[in-house]
């Protein structure tokens, strides 16, 4: 009750999202009865129902219209609810991190997806069972997710997305109308990275992506900057970190096979290409095929300045069949020529 007024407000209880409400409606009325130096309490008994009492100040001193008011001409007013459509369009050229929005409000929805417009790509999807199979295809950069839903609760579809290696390395934020440290505490359990209550600031959740999309860069600069044996053997239970060493792994193997790609690849990994490709990327910011042709320069680096073999049998060693297209390949990954680093 301390809340009902608060715009957007919403209680997450089934009972209440039946009336499908957006948490408008109190806040709008409260703010006309102010603009009459008027007030708005409330009583309310549970399985009795509510009392809503407005009081508004009568003054002798107030100004007279001038105008006859005439029932006749009274103007006729109708209302027509217009349903709000959210576009499910990505564009598969864009740079833009992919954002997943699981939210059975379609006006929320549609504020998220207005929020985040020209900064994130964003697919909407209008329950939990919904979103979780939208995930599995399209492998999001992040989700965000309401709890209150029907079908699958936003809890479940966090646990799922957390479990399954597929989409174990996705940021999760949550979003929900419960504001105790319990449901705080119930949320993070289940493998949440960030938990907004509703009504939220725009500005906290622009700042919570942004963050976690950070995350995910210094994940790949650590890359860059310990090698490929450091980062190897380091130690991590960050599901990013344990994919990339499976994907590693998984080249290292077969890094002398030429014809090794992202198809042989997602194969290994037990997933599909699409799927492969949008993990790496979403991890890495590189296509797979980029990704496994940095993997084998890295390699040769090693190679390069750890041991007397000649380029060319380094460079068929890391599975390139021209020892010429090494060398460019190899001087625009690091700036300089094979030879040249190792002198």
């Amino acid at each position: 009750m301390p809340h009902i007024f608060n715009r957007f407000y919403q209680e997450d209880a089934p009972i209440t999202r039946k009336g499908g409400g957006t948490g408008v409606g109190l806040s709008l009325t409260k703010s006309f009865v102010e603009l009459m130096n008027g007030s708005i309490t409330v009583i309310s008994q549970v399985n009795k129902g509510s009392d809503f009492e407005i009081q508004l100040p009568v003054s002798s001193a107030a100004a007279i219209s001038g105008t006859d008011y005439k029932e006749s001409e009274s103007p006729q007013v109708t209302f027509k609810k217009t349903q709000v459509v959210l576009e499910n369009t990505v564009s598969k050229t864009s740079d833009l991190p992919l954002v997943l929005i699981i939210e059975d409000n379609t006006d929320v929805a549609f504020v998220l997806k207005s929020t985040l417009r020209n900064k994130y790509q964003t697919l909407h999807a209008e329950n939990g069972q919904v979103g979780l199979e939208m995930a599995f295809d399209v492998i999001p950069d992040i989700v965000i997710c309401d709890v209150m839903m029907p079908k699958l609760d936003g809890n479940e579809v966090c646990k799922t997305l957390k479990i399954d290696p597929r989409t174990n390395h996705i940021p999760i934020i949550m979003l929900t109308a419960k504001v105790t440290q319990k449901d705080r505490l119930s949320g993070l359990s289940h493998g949440a990275d960030a938990y907004l209550v509703k009504p939220f600031e725009t500005a906290e959740l622009l700042t919570r992506i942004d963050q976690l999309i950070l995350l995910r860069r210094k994940l790949i600069e650590k890359f860059e900057n310990d090698g490929l044996s450091n980062f190897l053997k380091s130690r991590t239970e960050n599901p990013a970190d344990q994919f990339l060493k499976n994907v590693i792994q998984s080249i290292h193997e077969e890094i002398g096979n030429a014809n090794f790609g992202a198809k042989q690849l997602a194969f290994r990994l037990h997933l599909s290409e699409s799927q492969t490709y949008r993990k790496i990327k979403s991890i890495t910011n590189v296509s797979t095929a980029v990704f496994i042709r940095s993997v084998r320069l890295k390699k040769a680096k090693e190679l390069v300045l750890e041991t007397n073999e000649t380029i060319s049998e380094i460079a068929y060693e890391v599975g390139f069949n021209d020892p010429s297209w090494f060398s460019r390949a190899f001087k625009d990954e690091f700036g300089c020529s094979p030879s040249a680093m190792r002198n």
